[in-house]
């Protein structure tokens, strides 16, 4: 049940993610296109159910472009980081360490 509704999460920020297609032309030459990295995260989440991997991957999109997500979106995808005991390398956050 928890990994179904990780997955929906997941593909609902996919999907918002993949119709900002404009972000694609603030990406720098060499790296994967606009297109490779949606099709990757798709695979990602729907055919290897490598949700950490996707996580990752919308994180640091996120972080690095300006794609917008909705709020639920992004109370979704705060909840799945704490699912999974994700936290930042800072030394602030080393109080939320599960170690």
């Amino acid at each position: 049940m928890r990994y179904e509704y990780i997955a929906e999460i997941l593909n609902k920020i996919f999907l918002e993610l993949k119709e900002q297609r404009d972000i694609y032309e603030k990406y720098p030459n060499g790296i994967l296109d606009f297109d490779v990295q949606m099709r990757n995260l798709d695979e990602y989440i729907n055919s290897a159910d490598e949700f950490g991997v996707a996580y990752e991957i919308i994180v640091v999109l996120l972080e690095k472009y300006s794609f917008k997500i909705s709020g639920g979106n992004a109370v979704g995808l705060l909840e799945i980081g704490l699912v999974f005991g994700f936290k930042t390398s800072r030394d602030v956050d080393a109080q939320y360490s599960r170690r």
